[in-house]
């Protein structure tokens, strides 16, 4: 309230009202109805109104998962990611090259719920070398939402609600441990 009364207080007077209260003053007469300013609603009053007000909140789910498959398969391709990626990569028994054709034959199909769990889910049909490349995808998507996540998400611009992909990364956590029950995925803020 005291930023609203300081705007107010700030606000210009026309020429005639400004003489009007200078003289009011020196000659100590009784303020008069000409000499109140009518509260008129300027464009920073608008401005600072607008900030108290509840934002619209963007909780497609859709898109948030979208985000983060993106991030969690750039990630899995970048060159960050080797020094996590070589030790499980030998305990799988898989090349870095056989991986990367894997996670970039399937990065541009990543779009929603899905697509992700498709590629973390571990299937009975699935051979060995795709079981293990999957089990491999999961624990590097585990190591980007502990531990490089918040750094993605503040650095990229595009995303359009910050603390909603903040909020998410433990609920999307537990589901990416977990892709035989990653069937939904609901913001709740």
């Amino acid at each position: 309230m005291r930023f609203l009364k300081r705007k107010v207080v700030l606000l210009p007077l026309s020429d005639e009202e400004n003489n009007e209260t200078i003289n009011d003053i020196q000659t100590d007469k009784p303020a008069t109805k000409q000499s109140i300013q009518p509260f008129k609603e300027t464009k920073i009053q608008k401005e600072v109104a607008t900030l108290y007000e509840p934002k619209k909140t963007f909780t497609s789910s859709k898109n948030i998962v979208k985000n983060y498959g993106r991030a969690l398969t750039n990630f899995a391709l970048s060159k960050t990611a080797i020094p996590y990626l070589t030790p499980i990569l030998q305990r799988e028994v898989i090349e870095l090259k056989e991986f990367r054709e894997f996670i970039s034959s399937r990065k541009d199909k990543i779009n929603c719920i899905v697509k992700l769990r498709e590629l973390l889910l571990v299937r009975r049909e699935d051979t060995t070398k795709i079981a293990a490349m999957r089990r491999v995808f999961q624990k590097i998507c585990e190591i980007f939402i502990k531990f490089f996540s918040v750094n993605w998400i503040y650095s990229s611009s595009k995303l359009y609600d910050k603390m909603t992909h903040i909020k998410c990364r433990f609920k999307l956590l537990r589901r990416i441990r977990d892709p035989e029950n990653f069937t939904y995925f609901e913001t709740v803020l």
